[in-house]
């Protein structure tokens, strides 16, 4: 598709995707054996390909889709 740059609020949006998500997700890596380093570079990399792999474009959601009113 043609490539459009993220708007500012973009990547606030994905920090905070990466903020909220990260713990739960090191969490569980942790639980399936994996040492301190390697599940941090684990959880690192699932981000990285998430990110490269733009799993969200397209996606458009409003605060009424969050129910806020």
């Amino acid at each position: 598709g043609k490539y459009q740059p993220r708007r500012r609020f973009d990547d606030a949006a994905l920090a905070e995707l990466c903020r909220v998500y990260w713990f739960p997700l090191y969490t569980y890596v942790r639980r399936r054996g994996h040492a301190k380093e390697e599940a941090e570079d684990l959880v690192q990399a699932f981000f990285a390909r998430f990110l490269a792999k733009n799993y969200l474009q397209g996606l458009a959601l409003s605060a009424d889709d969050f129910g806020f009113y």
